[in-house]
């Protein structure tokens, strides 16, 4: 019985002794340097080949690194916002097919002074038009 309440005590200790750091820059609901977030914004191709996500949202951090039906809807009623994002691994996801469409994404978020990116995890159109 002592040695399960010492082993038990010893997790806590180390769950609370890491627990700063593994919620450090998400207390405010801020992404931090490597979060999977999800933006909405219109799929634009400049120059070609180079693709951005640009009129994006803030960047929410997501729980997942794919897109549901639900999420899909709500990204279709979300007004577009101010941000450009560059994507990274986006030819699987097929985007000439979505070019100029409204879109929402998701990807791990790197931050970078000259421009932030998101590695792609997660691509649908949330309506033909980007408005």
């Amino acid at each position: 019985m002592q040695k399960s309440f010492i082993a038990t005590t010893a997790v806590f200790l180390m769950i609370s002794a890491f627990t700063p750091y593994a919620s450090a820059g998400q207390t405010s609901g801020q992404p931090s340097k490597l979060d999977v977030v999800e933006v909405v914004g219109c799929l634009s191709e400049e120059p070609k080949g180079t693709w951005r996500v640009t009129s994006a949202t803030d960047p929410i951090v997501s729980k997942t690194p794919y897109t549901n039906e639900a999420a899909i809807k709500a990204a279709e009623a979300k007004p577009l916002g101010s941000h450009q994002y560059g994507l990274i691994a986006i030819t699987m996801f097929n985007p000439d097919a979505h070019k100029g469409h409204k879109i929402a994404v998701k990807g791990l978020l790197i931050k970078d002074p000259n421009g932030d990116r998101l590695n792609v995890t997660s691509l649908q159109m949330a309506s033909a038009t980007c408005r």
